[in-house]
């Protein structure tokens, strides 16, 4: 389960990101989270949403407008 997930933009210019999950190593567009969403200059954003994913056959996808944009996912493995 993934319980937060970090976005840092380091950059003195906004940018945007997308993060979704995925049966493939592609963006789907059913499996958005997050779509073209702005984090401002020198800023972060937590999201917490308690995602589950199959550790088999689902993706955690992200993308950034740039390259100054870092995207973490924090949780925990269940077994």
């Amino acid at each position: 389960m993934v319980s937060t997930i970090a976005i840092c933009n380091t950059a003195s210019v906004a940018a945007t990101y997308r993060i979704g999950v995925s049966t493939t190593a592609s963006f789907e567009a059913s499996g958005y989270l997050v779509f073209g969403d702005t984090i401002a200059a020198n800023d972060a954003k937590f999201l917490t949403l308690g995602v589950t994913l199959d550790p088999v056959a689902e993706f955690l996808l992200a993308s950034t407008s740039a390259s100054t944009v870092s995207i973490s996912a924090f949780g925990v493995e269940n077994s």
